[in-house]
């Protein structure tokens, strides 16, 4: 898996991305600046676009003055705590691996930051916000295109479908 940005301020040169391990691609576009199409389906100015093995950090992100190729980190599903498949779930952001645990009906209040399926890393707890599809601006531009279709009909359900998927998480500690 790759971890793509895109560098919207110039082009890709010494200095201008992170100074981590090698990229595992790096283009500029021979015709300069130009719109493209980020993956979750942002509209984007950029002069090109570098990928990694392991995604950036926020700091490198804002400090190299780089966009994502989604607009929110990614997130996976990774398996359960203590293998229990009822019980606490745990995704990988950013390789990181979290615990989902004590759901509110907002967000999972009582996480934790893991080593294995079997060892929590400290005692630090966070809480994780899950973010909707619908809060990012291509969710934004889905929900203004539904205006003008008939409610309940398969496309629409879809689309609602669609704009309730959680894209990613927040992360914050307690």
């Amino acid at each position: 898996m790759t971890y793509k940005y895109y560098s919207v301020m110039r082009p890709i040169d010494i200095g201008t991305i992170p100074p981590r391990e090698k990229p595992v691609r790096i283009e500029n576009y021979p015709e300069g600046r130009k719109t493209v199409t980020a993956a979750d389906g942002r509209k984007l100015m950029a002069w090109g676009e570098v990928e990694y093995s392991e995604p950036l950090t926020e700091n490198e992100v804002y400090n190299f003055e780089l966009k994502r190729d989604h607009e929110y980190p990614s997130f996976k599903k990774v398996g359960y705590w203590m293998g229990d498949t009822n019980g606490v779930e745990i995704i990988r952001i950013e390789g990181k691996f979290y615990a989902l645990n004590g759901w509110n009906g907002t967000d999972y209040g009582n996480c934790w930051e893991c080593k294995s399926k079997y060892e929590a890393s400290d005692d630090t707890e966070y809480t994780l916000t899950p973010v909707y599809f619908y809060d990012t601006e291509a969710g934004k531009a889905l929900l203004e295109s539904m205006y003008s279709m008939e409610e309940g009909t398969p496309e629409w359900e879809d689309m609602t479908d669609k704009l309730n998927e959680i894209v990613s998480y927040t992360v914050s500690k307690n």
